[in-house]
């Protein structure tokens, strides 16, 4: 399986997690880079919590892909 298969297939806060990593990120730095503090985005990385809307557009900005290619076409308003 290919790498793109296996990210179309993570679950979105793997993506993230991977994602991260490709950036070489700290999750201090990714926090920041996403509009938030470490603590908040350790819980969306580890699937604690399920960012909002807002929240999930300044994500798929800061990682520079589409939202939907992280969190998918049905998304929890």
């Amino acid at each position: 399986m290919s790498f793109t298969e296996q990210f179309q297939n993570a679950t979105w806060s793997d993506k993230i997690r991977v994602l991260r990593a490709l950036k070489n990120w700290s999750q201090d730095e990714a926090a920041e880079h996403c509009g938030t503090v470490k603590r908040i985005y350790w819980n969306w990385e580890n699937g604690e919590h399920y960012p909002a809307k807002r929240n999930r557009k300044m994500i798929a900005s800061a990682f520079g892909i589409p939202e939907t290619d992280i969190f998918g076409e049905q998304q929890i308003v």
